[in-house]
């Protein structure tokens, strides 16, 4: 894989596929995995644990997400 695990939070919505890197204990390294929305709208990835909120993958600014790469820069 090439490039930073860091996504604009403006790129990801619904359905965007992510990559993550191996800083998860409930992703593997390099899984892929689809962005999905709760009903209050905020976003999360299905995971071992059952979902994970992207929320605290943002950075200070909350602009990007850490941890995951889009997958089409994998």
């Amino acid at each position: 894989m090439s490039g930073a695990f860091i996504v604009p939070a403006k790129q990801v919505q619904p359905g965007t596929q992510l990559v993550c890197d191996g800083g998860f204990t409930c992703l593997a390294d390099g899984q892929q995995v689809t962005v999905q929305a709760s009903r209050g709208g905020s976003l999360y990835v299905p995971c071992d644990c059952g979902q994970h909120d992207l929320e605290g993958q943002l950075d200070m600014a909350g602009e990007n997400y850490i941890g995951f790469m889009l997958a089409g820069d994998a």
